[in-house]
C-alpha cells in the first residue's frame, strides 16, 4: 500500500509499506483413538497456522450428554486435551467438534467420532469332557466383543497342580484349546479360568469346573472265590472299577484271562465294559476236572484276582483194584475201590459194602474203603464186589495153586558207581505169571572183592561197590519143592566228578607272597577219582596269577576266591592276603638339606619279607635323631633344625627294623645386586639374584619372583621401573620361599607437564588469579621456583614458588603485550607455557 501527499509548498512526498492477507480458515487435523474405555485419554489437535488462543473442543456421548475436557498443552498450533471417560457416560458413538479462529479472524471447525465402550467382554468356558479321563480335552472359549490379544487360560487340578493347556487355533469367534490329562493329575474338581481384554483394554474373565475321574482302583466285588461242580456255570465274576475318590468309571474295557486250569474252561465274554457305576462281569464254565481256576480281570494297568475251585460231580462208576487177579489157594490178598464222576474224578470220602459170590474164600471185613480175601485152599472162580447204595462194581476173582516157575532182578543190569549203592528186588512168579508170595530168595555174589550186599536172605538186597569192574548177581528163590534162580549184571565204574576238594581250602598269604594247592576230584559218593588231574585254575575273585596250582598274589590285600575245574564241576578255595609284618624299613629322602630354624618332613615305609609296601595307617614309627647339633623331630618325622650348622642323623623304627636318614643344616642368604641404587622416575634397573650358604657356596637364582613397593612402578622380570619418585625396597624370593632386599631411591624425572590456569581475557594493570601446576612424566610433581616473563618483560611478580607440584600467585601485567604472555621455568629446564588475552590459556611445549 502506497500514500502520496504534497505540502503547503507544493513538495509532493509519498511512503509505501505492505501486509498480509489471509481469507483461508485454517485446517484441523485431530487425532483421536478409535475405541475408548472408562478412564483418561487424550486428544492431540493440530492447527495447519497459528490461531488467535486455543480452539474450543466440545465432546458429546451417544445420548448428547456432554463428556468433560481439560486443556493440558498449549503448544500453538499444537494443542493437547485430557478427556474423562466416566461411570455416566452412555456407551456408543461419541462426537469431537473443535472450533478455532486464525490470526486473520478466518474461523473454522473440524469433527470426528470414537466409539465409548466401558463394559467388560464376557467369556463363556465350554469344556467337552465332563467328567474327563486320561487323554486330550477339548475345550472352547467364545467372547461377546473382539478381544485384543487370545484370552490365557489355566487349569488347576483338585491338588491345585497345574494342567497343561495349549492354545489350538480360532475360528468363527471361538478360541480353542487343548488340555492333556494324565495319570500325574489328581482326581475330584478341576478348574478352569480365562482371562482376556478387549480392544479398548477392558478385562473379562470366566472360570468354570469339571471333573477329573481316572481309574484308579480295580476291586473284586462278587464271585470272587467259588466253590461249585464241574462243568457247571458258576456265579458271575463282578469287578467295580473307581477313581482315587471311590467313583465309578464308565466305558473302560475289562479283559478276562483263564490263566490256571486243571481242564479246558470257557469264559462267556473275555471283554467286558463297566456301566455307568463302575460294573463289569463276566461268567465261566468250569471244565470237566476238578482242581483249582483262575481267572485275572485287567483294565487300565490294574489287576484283579478270582477262583473257582472245582469239586467231582456224582458218583458214576467204582474201580476195584485189582482187576481179575490170580490167587493162590491160603493166600490173603488185599483190595481196594474208588469212586469217580462221569469225567472218572476221584470221589473221595466214600465208604462200600463188599461181598463175594462163589467158594473163593473169606473176606476180612465186609465194610470201608479196602478188605483182604483169604483164599480157599482149593481152586475156584467167583466174583468180588464194592458198592454203595445206588453203583455196585464187581471183578472176577481166581483162586489156584501156587507153583514157583520162575524168579526176576529187578532192575535186570545196573552201573553203579564206586563207594555207591544200589537196591535190587527178586520177585518170585506161578505158572500164570502171577507174584508169589512167601518164596524166600537167597542172594550170592558170583564175583567176590567187588563189592558188597547187606543180606543174604530177603526179597530185597542193596549192593555197595568197592572195586570197578563187572560181576553178576545170582538170586535163587524156594517155594515148597521147588526153586527157581536169576542173575543180573553189576558193572562197578569210577562215576563221574560230582565234586572237587581244594587243599588247602582256606588259607593266609602276605601280599606278594605265593603259596601252591591241590586239588582233588570225587564221584558223588566220596571216591577220589585219581585219574581225573587236569584241572582249569582260575582267580574268579580278587586280585592275583594262579597257574597249575601255584598262587602268585600282588599288592592288594583282600579275600580271593581260586577255583579249580573240570568242563562240569568246580571247587572253591578262600586266600586271605594280608600286609604281613615288618622285614625293612626305608625313610625318604634319604639325604636333605635344611637352613638353620628350618624344617623337613621325613617319611617312613615298610615293606614284607615279599617287598610289599605296608600302609603306614597300620604302622607306630618311633623316630629319632642324633648328633651334637641341635634340633628335633616329631613324632610324624618333622625335623626342625636349630641355630647350628652340620650334620644330623634321622631314625624311623617300626616293629624292630629300622632306617636312617642323613640332614645337612646350613645358613642360605638371598642376595640381590645391585644392593642400592638411585633412579629418575623415567629411568630403569635390572637386578640379578645369588645364594650363599654358610659353608662359602654361592650360586645364581633363576626362579626369582619379584616384587617393589613403590606404589606406582612395576616389575618386569628382574628389571624395576620406577613410578613415584622416594626410597623403595626390591624384594626377590626363590621358590621356597626365601627372600632378599635391595634399596633404592628415586627422584622425579623430566618435568614435563605444565599446565597454567589464567582468565580468558586479561586487562593491563589489572591483577588476576594465575595458577600453575608442573609434574614430570610419571606424574611426581615439581616444588621450587618458577621465573615468569613475557614479550614486554611487564609481569609482576618475575616468579612463582610450587610445592607439590602447584603454585597459585596474583599477578599484573604493566604493558600489553602485542601476543600471548609467555611463562619461562627456570629450573630444573627452561619450559615454556602461554596464554593470551582473546582466547583461553593453553599449553605449547612446542614453542621455540
Amino acid at each position: 500500500m502506497t500514500v502520496a501527499v504534497a505540502d503547503l509548498a507544493g513538495n509532493p512526498g509519498s511512503t509505501t509499506t505492505t501486509f498480509q492477507m489471509d481469507t483461508i480458515p485454517a485446517a484441523f487435523t485431530i487425532v483421536s483413538p478409535a475405541y475408548v474405555k472408562k478412564g483418561t485419554f487424550s486428544i492431540n489437535i493440530i492447527s495447519s497456522e497459528q490461531l488467535l488462543g486455543s480452539p474450543s473442543l466440545t465432546i458429546k456421548d451417544t445420548g448428547n450428554n456432554p463428556i468433560d475436557t481439560v486443556l493440558i498443552l498449549d503448544a500453538n498450533p499444537v494443542f493437547w486435551y485430557q478427556v474423562t471417560i466416566g461411570t455416566n457416560t452412555g456407551e456408543g458413538t461419541a462426537t469431537v467438534e473443535v472450533m478455532g479462529t486464525d490470526t486473520a479472524g478466518n474461523i473454522s471447525t473440524q469433527a470426528v467420532n470414537f466409539l465409548v465402550d466401558t463394559t467388560a467382554p464376557i467369556l463363556t468356558i465350554i469344556p467337552a469332557q465332563d467328567p474327563s479321563g486320561i487323554g486330550t480335552m477339548t475345550i472352547t472359549v467364545t467372547h461377546d466383543n473382539p478381544l485384543s490379544a487370545t484370552p490365557s487360560l489355566t487349569i488347576k487340578d483338585n491338588a491345585n497342580a497345574t494342567i497343561t493347556a495349549a492354545f489350538v487355533g480360532y475360528s468363527n469367534g471361538i478360541y480353542t484349546y487343548q488340555a492333556t490329562i494324565t495319570t500325574a493329575c489328581a482326581d475330584g474338581t478341576a478348574t478352569i479360568t480365562v482371562n482376556g481384554t478387549d480392544t479398548v483394554g477392558n478385562p473379562g474373565s470366566d472360570m468354570r469346573t469339571f471333573q477329573i475321574s481316572l481309574p484308579r482302583i480295580l476291586t473284586p466285588t462278587d464271585g470272587i472265590s467259588q466253590v461249585a461242580i464241574v462243568t457247571t456255570i458258576i456265579t458271575p465274576f463282578v469287578v467295580k472299577l473307581t477313581d482315587s475318590l471311590n467313583r465309578p468309571i464308565q466305558g473302560q474295557t475289562i479283559k478276562w484271562t483263564l490263566v490256571s486250569a486243571p481242564a479246558m474252561a470257557s469264559l462267556l465274554a473275555t471283554i467286558t465294559t463297566t456301566n455307568a457305576d463302575g460294573f463289569a462281569s463276566t461268567t465261566m464254565t468250569l471244565g470237566t476236572k476238578t482242581g483249582i481256576y483262575i481267572v485275572i480281570a485287567e483294565g487300565s494297568s490294574l489287576k484283579a484276582t478270582f477262583t473257582a475251585t472245582a469239586m467231582a460231580g456224582v458218583l458214576h462208576h467204582i474201580n476195584i483194584s485189582p482187576t481179575e487177579p490170580f490167587i493162590n489157594t491160603n493166600q490173603l490178598f488185599p483190595f481196594t475201590a474208588g469212586s469217580y464222576d462221569q469225567f472218572n474224578n476221584e470221589i473221595a470220602g466214600l465208604s462200600y459194602h463188599w461181598a463175594i459170590e462163589g467158594d473163593i474164600g473169606s473176606l476180612t471185613m465186609d465194610s470201608g474203603t479196602s478188605t483182604s480175601l483169604l483164599a480157599t485152599s482149593t481152586p475156584a472162580v467167583g466174583t468180588i464186589s464194592a458198592g454203595t447204595l445206588t453203583i455196585i462194581s464187581k471183578t472176577n476173582v481166581s483162586v489156584v495153586f501156587g507153583q514157583l516157575t520162575s524168579v526176576t532182578i529187578n532192575p535186570a543190569t545196573k552201573t553203579v558207581e564206586m563207594l555207591g549203592s544200589q537196591s535190587f528186588t527178586a520177585s518170585a512168579r506161578n505158572q500164570y505169571g502171577f507174584p508169589i508170595m512167601g518164596a524166600t530168595c537167597t542172594w550170592t555174589l558170583k564175583t567176590a572183592g567187588m563189592g558188597t550186599i547187606d543180606t543174604t536172605i530177603g526179597q530185597t538186597v542193596v549192593f555197595t561197590a568197592t572195586k570197578t569192574g563187572t560181576m553178576d548177581l545170582e538170586v535163587a528163590a524156594a517155594f515148597g519143592t521147588r526153586t527157581a534162580t536169576a542173575t543180573t549184571k553189576v558193572i562197578v565204574v569210577n562215576g563221574a566228578v560230582h565234586h572237587i576238594d581244594i587243599t588247602p581250602a582256606t588259607t593266609t598269604i602276605e601280599a606278594r607272597g605265593t603259596t601252591s594247592f591241590t586239588a582233588t576230584a570225587y564221584n558223588q559218593y566220596g571216591y577220589e577219582l585219581s585219574e581225573t588231574a587236569d584241572f582249569g585254575w582260575q582267580i574268579v575273585e580278587g586280585s592275583g596269577t594262579v597257574s597249575g596250582g601255584m598262587m602268585q598274589t600282588n599288592d592288594i590285600v583282600g579275600t580271593i576266591t581260586l577255583t579249580a575245574s573240570t568242563s562240569t564241576v568246580t571247587g572253591t578255595a578262600t586266600v586271605t592276603v594280608i600286609h604281613g609284618s615288618v622285614s625293612g624299613v626305608s625313610i625318604f629322602p634319604a639325604t636333605a638339606t635344611v637352613e638353620v630354624i628350618g624344617s623337613q618332613s621325613f617319611t617312613a615305609s615298610a615293606v614284607n619279607r615279599f617287598g610289599h609296601p605296608i600302609p603306614t595307617a597300620g604302622l607306630s614309627y618311633t623316630w629319632g635323631l642324633s648328633g651334637s647339633i641341635g634340633g628335633n623331630i616329631t613324632t610324624d618325622g618333622i625335623f626342625t633344625a636349630g641355630s647350628k650348622t652340620g650334620k644330623a642323623e634321622v631314625t624311623a623304627e617300626a616293629e624292630g627294623k629300622g632306617a636312617t636318614a642323613t640332614v645337612t643344616i646350613r645358613r642360605i642368604t638371598l642376595v640381590l645386586s645391585p644392593a642400592t641404587c638411585t633412579l629418575t622416575a623415567d629411568g630403569s634397573q635390572t637386578y640379578a639374584a645369588r645364594t650363599t650358604d654358610s659353608d662359602g657356596n654361592y650360586w645364581d637364582e633363576a626362579n626369582i619372583t619379584w616384587s617393589v613397593n613403590d606404589p606406582t612402578g612395576t616389575m618386569s622380570g628382574s628389571t624395576y621401573y620406577p613410578g613415584k619418585a622416594g626410597i623403595w625396597t626390591i624384594t626377590g624370593t626363590t621358590t621356597n620361599g626365601k627372600a632378599g632386599t635391595a634399596t633404592v631411591v628415586v627422584n622425579p624425572g623430566t618435568f614435563v607437564n605444565l599446565k597454567i590456569i589464567a582468565p580468558a581475557t586479561v586487562t593491563t594493570n589489572a591483577t588476576f588469579t594465575l595458577t600453575v601446576t608442573l609434574h614430570d612424566c610419571k606424574g611426581n610433581p615439581y616444588s621450587g621456583i618458577i621465573t615468569m616473563t613475557n614479550i614486554t618483560k611487564s609481569i609482576t611478580p618475575a616468579a612463582i614458588t610450587l610445592t607439590s607440584g602447584t603454585g597459585t600467585a596474583t599477578v599484573t601485567i604493566t604493558k600489553s603485550p602485542s601476543g600471548a604472555a609467555i611463562l619461562i621455568m627456570e629450573h630444573p629446564a627452561t619450559i615454556y607455557g602461554c596464554f593470551a588475552c582473546d582466547h583461553p590459556p593453553h599449553i605449547d611445549e612446542n614453542m621455540p
